[in-house]
């Protein structure tokens, strides 16, 4: 009888610690699915990028260029507006989007993109789409992309 008792108030005392246990359990779990949401919207973040497209006289109106440099009004180039106007540009994850449509006879990439992280799919004399190749290289310099059509 008295083994009997000692042996339950034991499994008394286990149970206890099991209850602990799983309450850590669920707690940890808890926490981890709440990590691995900040990561995700932290990776999101990390992998937002923008893209606009369209003529020169469109965009400089919708205030995301401006023309700069040339001489007496002649030779100036569109450039990125330092207050752009952010709404115009479409977002897209950098890691997911790797063609972007164009459709243009011509185009002008005004942000800084090296040349060797992307190409250009032309198709009938026109700029078909713009295929990025390699996307940490292509995006590092900036997470904007600004197309002009010509």
């Amino acid at each position: 009888q008295k083994e009997l008792g000692t042996l339950n108030a034991k499994l008394n005392i286990y149970s206890a610690e099991i209850v602990v246990l799983n309450t850590d359990i669920y707690i940890l779990n808890a926490e981890n699915a709440n990590q691995a949401e900040i990561i995700d919207e932290e990776t999101k973040a990390l992998h937002k990028a923008y893209y606009v497209i369209g003529t020169s006289q469109d965009l400089e109106k919708e205030k995301v260029v401006e023309k700069k440099g040339g001489v007496l009004g002649m030779g100036k180039t569109p450039e990125l507006s330092n207050n752009f106007n952010e709404s115009k540009f479409t977002q897209i994850d950098f890691t997911e989007t790797v063609t972007i449509p164009v459709g243009s006879k011509s185009i002008q990439i005004i942000t800084c993109h090296p040349t060797n992280s992307y190409r250009l799919e032309k198709e009938k004399g026109m700029v078909k789409s713009i295929t990025i190749t390699n996307s940490e290289e292509f995006w590092k310099a900036s997470k904007y992309l600004v197309i002009v059509k010509k």
